[in-house]
């Protein structure tokens, strides 16, 4: 983000928003809003037992299958828990995606009343409110495993409640109009969609609030081949054309830092999160597969679902985790960015400590082989290097130095000024990878983090990264 005087000298119609992590400040800030129009999130969505944003009245569906495929957007079915009485709750397909015909479909299902709160339970399918038989089974994921029962179709799906997670959250300032473009010096030098959304020997898919258009009256006459907008309601699908509206423009910064970091690599631009800078898990599942789908050998997650607690990383977003575990079959890499301290009400910033959460895909790293997680690395003034942002032994992987000085920040080409955080952080190590695995194929961890150029290693980030404290020069 910019320095607070940057953001008045520019006169950016953006602020970001507090606590960002800390889903219930978060939402206690959010129950002050009376306009609709400014919410950050639904006004239905509300804070479950492990404090994770959930719509309780949305519910997702995955799997592969003639029987899933007949869950079209439009259609109306019944749910009723299997395990217990009660009548069969009404609900409506909203959304219904496949992403490639060898692809899993995703389902996005509203009943008319609450159906959040039921983990580890089955759901019956019925076509009408009087079928005595069900025509399939939702399994919660956590009731089956993880998931791996469901792998092979037939009647069986697995699910869970639709969740929020944010990446750059920010808000209007009183007053203001949205001027995206009010940060760009350069336009030259900025990823646009018309010259940069094309497909390379390694693609990296970055999966954000999508990337600039350079026509800014009239989108391009041509649709994309490549890269894909679910966060539009055109059309249950979404729409071709993912152009950013982030008030910040987050997806473009990512994909101008990887364009000038990587030059020959392709950008596959997925668009998953709003203007405010907020997403759901339904569409972020999407791109996910979108990605894995469509020729992606890495992923950018500059994004984050969080949950507190002491639990299981594999049972806080399971959906989340068996998307990221589809791509590892794929060999498919995530960079994910680790957070920002200024996100937590707890400052101190190292993840899961202390009371603050655990943030996904990024803490998925501790368990996932195909998940590496950046923080910001600095030079201090006494010439050691530590962690600017968030950190932690057991799930930051490495981390980039900042360019930008000794503030944290990076320097993003066509851009005015210089901006903090690990979703920036994220693009350098990503676009290093790619062309890595352009020449080096599928390899491990331990060996992709061993082989990035101008890879070092310091005592000095022990406590903060895992593996000896090893960052990237970018």
């Amino acid at each position: 983000m910019l320095e607070k005087d940057d953001y008045n000298a520019q006169k950016v119609p953006y602020e970001p928003v507090a606590h960002q992590l800390s889903n219930r400040l978060l939402l206690e800030q959010e129950k002050l809003i009376e306009d609709d129009a400014r919410r950050l999130f639904p006004k239905e969505v509300r804070l479950d037992k492990r404090e994770r944003i959930v719509h309780p009245y949305q519910f997702i569906v995955a799997n592969t299958g003639p029987d899933i495929d007949k869950l079209t957007a439009g259609k109306v079915i019944y749910l009723k828990l299997l395990s217990e009485g009660g009548d069969r709750i009404k609900v409506t397909v909203l959304k219904s995606r496949k992403m490639a015909p060898n692809g899993k479909r995703y389902v996005l299902l509203e009943a008319d009343e609450p159906i959040a709160g039921h983990s580890g339970k089955d759901w019956g399918i019925y076509a009408s409110n009087t079928s005595p038989q069900a025509i399939g089974t939702i399994h919660d994921v956590p009731a089956r495993g993880g998931g791996d029962s469901n792998s092979g179709g037939g009647k069986d799906h697995s699910g869970n409640t639709n969740f929020y997670g944010v990446n750059l959250l920010v808000a209007l300032r009183p007053g203001q109009t949205p001027a995206p473009a009010s940060e760009i010096n350069q336009a030259g030098r900025v990823a646009a969609f018309e010259t940069d959304a094309e497909l390379g020997t390694a693609t990296i898919a970055v999966l954000d609030s999508g990337i600039r258009f350079t026509q800014t009256t009239s989108r391009p006459a041509r649709p994309s081949d490549v890269g894909w907008d679910f966060v539009s309601n055109t059309t249950s699908d979404g729409d071709p054309f993912p152009g950013d509206d982030h008030l910040g423009l987050h997806g473009t910064k990512i994909c101008t830092i990887i364009k000038h970091a990587a030059p020959g690599v392709g950008i596959l631009p997925v668009k998953v999160s709003n203007q405010n800078g907020s997403l759901n898990l339904y569409d972020a599942l999407c791109g996910l597969e979108y990605a894995r789908t469509h020729g992606a050998k890495v992923v950018n997650a500059s994004w984050s679902f969080a949950a507190t607690g002491d639990n299981d990383p594999a049972t806080d977003y399971p959906l989340l985790l068996q998307a990221i575990r589809d791509l590892e079959e794929s060999g498919v890499v995530v960079v994910a960015a680790a957070g920002n301290k200024s996100q937590y009400s707890v400052p101190s910033g190292e993840l899961a400590k202390d009371g603050a959460p655990k943030i996904y895909p990024a803490c998925y790293s501790g368990i996932q082989c195909n998940v590496l997680t950046v923080t910001t690395v600095i030079r201090a003034a006494d010439g050691k290097f530590e962690a600017f942002e968030n950190y932690s032994p057991r799930f930051v992987d490495t981390g980039a130095l900042a360019n930008a000085g000794q503030l944290g920040q990076f320097s993003i080409p066509g851009f005015r000024g210089s901006y903090e955080g690990s979703s920036f952080a994220a693009p350098y190590v990503a676009a290093k990878l790619a062309r890595l695995l352009g020449s080096a194929g599928l390899l491990s961890k331990r060996a992709l983090l061993h082989r990035l150029n101008q890879f070092h290693r310091t005592s000095n980030l022990a406590y903060a990264i895992r593996d000896g404290g090893s960052y990237v020069v970018v």
